[in-house]
């Protein structure tokens, strides 16, 4: 989903995503050395992102509550912020390589 919607606000579409990604690997190989953010980092990033929405939507829900409770007949309450997390792709990768080291 994360992917998917990434794809749609940069103006591709995912297979498109994909492809460029299979002929890049194609092209240059396998990358040696993962070289992005910690597992602990990702976490704490989407920690974050679950916390802001968490914070902006107590105030959506306080004016929904108070103010817009007033103003319902005029339209629809304010709707809630949801933001889609992106995958911890370092911890994915870690788990996938313990249970393929393991068998």
């Amino acid at each position: 989903a994360y992917y998917h919607q990434w794809a749609i606000a940069n103006g591709t579409t995912l297979w498109e995503l994909q492809q460029e990604a299979r002929q890049r690997i194609e092209r240059e190989g396998i990358p040696a050395k993962y070289n992005g953010p910690s597992a602990w980092q990702v976490g704490l990033y989407r920690q974050y992102l679950r916390l802001r929405d968490g914070i902006v939507n107590m105030a959506i829900a306080l004016y929904n509550g108070t103010i817009g409770s007033f103003w319902a007949s005029l339209g629809s309450p304010m709707p809630y912020h949801h933001t889609t997390l992106p995958p911890n792709t370092p911890r994915i990768v870690d788990t996938l390589m313990r249970v393929h080291g393991y068998q």
